[in-house]
């Protein structure tokens, strides 16, 4: 999940490429038979559009999908590594439908703001967006989305070659009067960008020292002080305490592995995950203050470099790909261009593990931060079945495939089974990122809670968090403060 953009740019593409062979795998929907019956609104009218299909009476008069040659559509997509994958194979899919994508790409703050903006409104200004997972509660009980279950009732594409606990924990909700009553088997999107907090570790170093990757939080900090020079301007591990998203997850990371967590009873051991039945804050308990304690100390630590209170997951990266850091925990996105040579420094050079964890009571809990982006139809769009096309035609397994080689994740098996062997190498040493990476989301990652007011409650704990971290206020005070300011807040939404 790094922001490459720091403004927004409107691309609308012509070029053409060779036709990308496709298979899909047949397969059924989940809950199909929920919204087979008075769905609405697949017409593809509107300025600008081309046919497909009219609206008449609240029920949608099919025309078929082979006749959307002349449509225009609008994306709204995070200009990270999943918008330069986007942009590198839309020639071909507007030369095979006839259907021209004009790609708005914006940094993640602007990215939700604008997707907000566009929700809100009786016609929207986009026609796909892609949604980052703890959004999808508010726009699921504000009624904003599409549901796709009648959709990939009709599709070749198969919901069962989706990463089962990807899927689960992404893109299935309720109705919008009960959007965690998951029992109901609303499909909302299709998962398409999953992200999961990896180890990046410089191979020639470890290799050098007579290391492996570290196992445990505790290993981590060895194999830091061991690879850190001063003189070399190197060191062994760095940290993204900016107050900033980066610096929740990469905590939460670590209050995981030493078995806490969020809120009481929050469903963590499997796919769904986030979900509590009381809301009661827990964060503020001993196991919470510790961890946030030995958080502070990392980030104070001589083997940390200085300044990394302003870093956020892009600083990591940037460091890394220069050779200034011997380990660095960052996102999937960051293996590409680690692995550039006309932007890296280390490439080549780069293993990956998963992130490490700790000992608790005899057992390891490896919990890093993961997420998911989900590509979705707005309820308000005037396209939705050229926006459909462009979701299926996105999800194929080739597709996915081609858009590993510009840094994007996919999120079929299919894709993991090729892109994990030695010889189908998409950059430099992918197959053991890819490898590294399949491990994280389907046996280790852990998702953020789901509650709709995500984005005011994350910035309350970056608010309190950073006054402890930065500002010497006690880790206990911090975190209660956080956890009555939470309380108040899911209070006032209804929780």
């Amino acid at each position: 999940m790094r922001s490459s953009d720091s403004h927004h740019a409107v691309e609308s593409t012509t070029r053409t490429t060779a036709s990308h062979r496709r298979t899909f795998l047949k397969g059924g929907a989940a809950g199909a038979a929920a919204l087979l019956s008075g769905c609405i609104g697949w017409g593809d009218g509107g300025s600008g559009g081309g046919g497909g299909g009219t609206e008449t009476g609240g029920t949608v008069t099919e025309g078929g999908d082979d006749d959307l040659s002349g449509t225009t559509i609008n994306m709204l997509e995070y200009a990270a590594a999943q918008a330069e994958a986007t942009r590198q194979v839309l020639p071909q899919f507007e030369e095979e439908t006839g259907i021209t994508v004009n790609l708005e790409t914006a940094p993640y703050g602007d990215l939700i703001s604008k997707q907000f903006t566009s929700l809100e409104g009786s016609s929207g200004s986009y026609d796909v967006i892609d949604v980052d997972v703890p959004y999808w509660p508010a726009f699921v009980s504000n009624d904003w989305i599409q549901p796709l279950n009648d959709r990939l009732a009709q599709s070749d594409l198969p919901q069962s070659d989706f990463l089962q606990r990807v899927w689960d924990d992404t893109v299935v909700w309720g109705a919008p009067d009960d959007y965690l009553n998951l029992d109901a088997g609303n499909i909302m999107g299709i998962p398409y960008q999953p992200n999961v907090l990896t180890l990046y570790y410089r191979k020639d170093l470890y290799d050098e020292a007579g290391l492996s990757p570290p196992q445990t939080l505790a290993d981590y900090q060895r194999v830091a002080r061991e690879l850190t020079d001063h003189d070399q301007n190197r060191y062994g591990m760095a940290m993204m305490a900016k107050e900033h998203e980066s610096l929740l997850v990469e905590w939460k990371s670590m209050l995981y592995a030493r078995g806490g967590r969020f809120f009481e009873g929050e469903t963590i051991e499997e796919a769904p995950f986030g979900i509590s039945e009381s809301w009661n804050p827990v964060f503020d308990n001993q196991t919470a203050v510790d961890t946030l304690k030995y958080y502070k100390e990392l980030v104070e630590a001589d083997y940390t470099p200085d300044g990394v209170t302003s870093w956020d997951w892009t600083d990591v990266t940037q460091n890394f790909i220069q050779g200034r850091l011997a380990t660095g925990q960052a996102f999937s996105s960051t293996a590409r261009v680690a692995n550039d040579p006309e932007q890296s420094e280390v490439a080549g050079k780069v293993g990956y593990a998963p992130y490490p964890g700790s000992d608790v009571s005899g057992t390891m809990l490896r919990r890093p931060h993961y997420g998911t982006w989900s590509l979705a139809i707005p309820k308000n769009s005037q396209k939705k079945r050229a926006a459909w096309r462009f979701i299926e035609w996105l999800s194929s397994t080739d597709v996915q495939i081609e858009r590993a080689r510009y840094g994007a994740q996919p999120s079929r098996q299919s894709a993991y089974d090729h892109l994990t062997q030695s010889g189908n190498e998409v950059f430099q040493t992918s197959p053991a990122f890819f490898q590294a990476l399949y491990e994280g989301l389907t046996e280790y990652g852990i998702g953020r809670p789901k509650i709709k007011g995500y984005f005011e409650w994350s910035s309350t704990m970056q608010k309190w968090l950073t006054r402890s971290i930065t500002q010497g206020m006690d880790p206990q005070k911090a975190l209660s403060n956080a956890a009555d300011e939470t309380r108040q807040l899911l209070e006032e939404q209804g929780y």
